[in-house]
């Protein structure tokens, strides 16, 4: 019984330790910022250079967008936007204006792990950001 209490004790300090980090540290500025989404379209169709600038300066111009380029010889476009003001959907649909005829989502995933100390260090970062209530 004495030893369920001093583990109990141990977790709950370590707990309140973790806790009291997280809501003291001083925050990067990255962390100040409000989070972005990086989306990358292929498209298919007329790809013709003068449309395709005046579709990213509309792209540009919409609420919720922070940037926006298309790539006609690569026949891509990555577009930095708020997901909590626009939906990734209503971004594929405001690019298949004009002569754009399909547009599908590429895949920005990582084919390889990576280093393992800077998972490890990110994974601490998003641990600690969770715990602190000022980001919320």
């Amino acid at each position: 019984m004495k030893m369920l209490k001093v583990t109990t004790m141990l977790l709950v300090a370590g707990i309140l330790t973790l806790f009291s980090y997280a809501n003291l540290r001083v925050r990067s500025e990255g962390e100040k910022q409000k989070s972005v989404e990086l989306t990358s379209f292929l498209l298919t169709g007329n790809l013709d250079s003068v449309a395709l600038y005046t579709l990213e300066k509309k792209i540009q111009s919409t609420k919720g967008v922070r940037s926006c380029s298309i790539n006609a010889r690569g026949k891509a476009a990555c577009v930095i936007y708020y997901k909590d003001m626009i939906s990734e959907s209503s971004v594929a649909s405001l690019l298949t204006e004009g002569s754009i005829s399909k547009v599908t989502k590429k895949d920005l995933s990582a084919t390889r792990g990576g280093c393992p100390v800077h998972q490890l260090g990110a994974s601490f970062n998003r641990f600690m950001t969770l715990l602190d209530v000022r980001t919320q």
